[in-house]
């Protein structure tokens, strides 16, 4: 991480990670019994998760960061020091009890911890490109503390004189924000671990807006941080910057719900109902029944990245008036060609996706509850690209896009990583996201018109129901 200014857009990767727990001690504080942690990763931690994908022994590039958590907590550890001279020498990884065996100490941590990191130029793409088939595990300081890499997008990062300083972690010279901590960490470790390089640096807790020379603001950076930064004018940014930025609920009203956590939260919870259901009784015979309802979890919602449904989110925000899983049909049949599945399994997880709502028909014209099935809302009179596409607002005559192209590259390739799928590519005779909605749900209900054979039906019920649950 550097202070130097940059007068140029400048080519990056941003690379976002995820950490389940972890810990990073502060090493300057030295009090007997006491431990303190930091709220963040040292620049040295994360050169070595670099390395560890690169498989070098160091990584040496300039690279900025930010890092939050979502929450904090102390517990005991097991400490078995051994004596420098060699003294009670430990056997099968312990030392014997008594003087210099083992203790307990306090153990700060961290939970759920996000991770940003921007590589700029050559060497950065270089390292971007690792990470698709790291070398070593990936481990965010300790062994046991595993880091999941959540996104892996190429950027450009372009000049402003303004930025919005969270928790970024930058030089003491990068900016006067007064509530700014500093803090000594590591900036890097030498191969042999024997001698470390200590640096001061600003680190916040809550958002501050940064002016001046040196400021370089990437129009995809997330709420939660800044990027490297150069001098030049403001550029107009987007109202989402990046997957950071998206919502999937209105609540709770001081730190809404990311649509990467909803989604990433839904999908984990399959597991669980599918250890305690088990391949019972007609399941036994559908051995993709589980797979279908993982891919259903994770794309159900991804129709949400609609600005016109992040607006409703918004505090204060307007009914849509959309039906965002329509929405997301155009992601089941964008990612049902790229990771090769089946038919059966791509209309199976359309219907999930379609009908965690509302019904797909009705005879009598109703829906679940008060809602009217799929096929009153959208029919022969849809106007799918002012649905779907480009439209104009009506209460501000704006022209709003609802999925701006970079945000949907994110969105692949976020989706692509837990269905384990290289991202689509993408040329200019692909259909719309607004068509491929449209014709995966007339198809939908094409096949859904016609008679089912019972075990089918029940198949779809009981996938439904676990879909529900989860």
């Amino acid at each position: 991480m550097t202070g130097v200014s940059y007068t140029e857009p400048l080519a990056a990767w941003r690379l976002t990670f995820y950490a389940p727990l972890a810990s990073f001690r502060d090493p300057f504080f030295f009090f007997p019994g006491l431990t303190r942690g930091l709220p963040v990763p040292p620049p040295s931690t994360v050169r070595g998760l670099l390395a560890a994908a690169t498989g070098a022994p160091y990584e040496s590039l300039a690279f900025a960061m930010v890092a939050w958590s979502e929450g904090e907590g102390v517990d005991a550890e097991t400490y078995r020091p051994i004596d420098a001279g060699g003294a009670n020498p430990a056997a099968s990884g312990r030392v014997r009890a008594g003087k210099g065996g083992m203790t307990l100490r306090s153990r700060p941590f961290l939970a759920e911890v996000h991770l940003t990191v921007w590589l700029p130029g050559a060497e950065g793409a270089r390292i971007a490109r690792a990470f698709r088939r790291p070398v070593w595990g990936l481990r965010l300081g300790r062994s046991q503390d595993l880091v999941h890499l959540q996104e892996r997008v190429e950027v450009t990062l372009v000049p402003a004189a303004e930025a919005v300083v969270w928790s970024a972690l930058a030089p003491t010279t990068g900016h006067d924000v007064p509530h700014a901590m500093v803090h000594r960490i590591a900036a890097s470790v030498s191969t042999d671990r024997l001698t470390s390089r200590w640096a001061d640096y600003l680190w916040c807790d809550s958002p501050a807006a940064v002016s001046g020379p040196g400021r370089l603001r990437g129009h995809q950076l997330p709420a939660g941080g800044a990027g490297p930064v150069a001098t030049g004018p403001v550029t107009d940014a987007p109202r989402r910057g990046s997957l950071s930025d998206l919502r999937a609920k209105s609540t709770p009203a001081h730190d809404r719900e990311r649509l990467t956590t909803h989604s990433r939260t839904v999908h984990a919870a399959v597991g669980p109902i599918q250890d305690r259901v088990g391949n019972a009784g007609i399941l036994a015979d559908a051995p993709a029944f589980w797979s279908r309802i993982r891919r259903a979890a994770l794309l159900r919602d991804a129709g949400k990245i609609a600005e016109g449904f992040q607006r409703q989110v918004d505090i204060g925000g307007l009914p849509w008036g959309e039906c965002h899983e329509v929405l997301s049909l155009a992601y089941v049949d964008l990612l049902a060609e790229t990771a090769g599945w089946a038919e059966e399994d791509r209309l199976m997880v359309g219907t999930l996706v379609a009908t965690h709502h509302r019904a797909l028909l009705s005879g009598d014209g109703g829906g679940h509850g008060s809602k009217p099935a799929l096929s009153r809302q959208y029919n022969k009179e849809t106007d799918w690209n002012e649905a779907f596409g480009t439209a104009s607002d009506v209460r501000t005559g704006e022209t709003v896009v609802q999925v701006p192209r970079f945000l949907h590259r994110e969105w692949l390739a976020w989706l692509c990583g837990y269905l384990a799928a290289d991202p689509p590519t993408t040329s200019p005779g692909d259909p719309p996201l607004a068509h491929r909605a449209r014709d995966m749900l007339d198809e939908l209900l094409n096949v859904w018109r016609q008679p089912v054979k019972p075990h089918q039906g029940l198949l779809a019920v009981l996938a439904q129901g676990a879909l529900t649950l989860a």
